[in-house]
Formats: C-alpha cells, sequence, structure tokens
C-alpha cells in the first residue's frame, strides 16, 4: 500500500464532518545491540488539514521543537459537519496515544509514517 501524509489530509479534508489530525512524534530507542527496541515519545502535535502545507513543512516544524525523532504516528479526531474538535478534545487524543504506546497496546488504529514518509508497519509484543 503506497500511502502519503498528503493523501491522509486530503482524505481527511474530503470527509463530511469537519476533523483534525493528531501526531505523535516518537524515537527508537535500542535495548542491546539488536535491532529490537521500543518507541518512546517525543512531542506532539494536532492541526486541522487544511493547515497542513507539505510533508516536508511538517519535518521541520517538528525538528525546530525536537528533532530526536523516527517515526509519526497519526490520528485523527472528528468533530461535527460545521465545527471541528477543538485542540482540548485532540489533547485528550494525543495523552492516549502516549498512554498506548507507553504500555504497549496496540496501535493498529493509527499510520505510522518514517521521516521518509514511508508508511511502516510496526511489530508489537
Amino acid at each position: 500500500m503506497n500511502v502519503t501524509f498528503e493523501q491522509i489530509v486530503k482524505d481527511s479534508m474530503a470527509q463530511p464532518v469537519l476533523e483534525r489530525l493528531i501526531m505523535l512524534f516518537a524515537k527508537i530507542e535500542k535495548e542491546g545491540d539488536d535491532d529490537e527496541g521500543y518507541l518512546h515519545p517525543v512531542l506532539t502535535f494536532d492541526m486541522l488539514p487544511e493547515d497542513f502545507v507539505s510533508f516536508d513543512a511538517l519535518l521541520k516544524e517538528a525538528d525546530s521543537h525536537n528533532s530526536s525523532w523516527d517515526f509519526i504516528i497519526v490520528g485523527v479526531v472528528t468533530g461535527s459537519e460545521n465545527t471541528p474538535p477543538n485542540p482540548d478534545i485532540a489533547e485528550s487524543y494525543l495523552g492516549q496515544m502516549i498512554d498506548n504506546l507507553n504500555q504497549g497496546k496496540n496501535l493498529d488504529q493509527y499510520l505510522v509514517f518514517d521521516r521518509a514518509e514511508t508508511l511502516v508497519q510496526l511489530d508489537q509484543e
């Protein structure tokens, strides 16, 4: 499946209800010499789809706050037909994302991109 972040934004804008994108930027913390490790939350963002400029602009914005991240975990919060979810609602969902990540819970309801905008599948144990 060749999904881009821009496609996620376009799909969000085409929905009958207004949405807000929520993003958790996470870093790989290695344990030992093998390739296995765990993801550690680094920072969070939320934005309305119409505020999205480009994936490169998003990377630059994130890096201006903290550049030590490897993946973007993306979700969508829905509002109503006339009103997008407010930032406080997004913050609540971002808190749930962080809790799910920290507790090793299933993250299949989110899309995960690397810095090259490649969609990745996380292995969870």
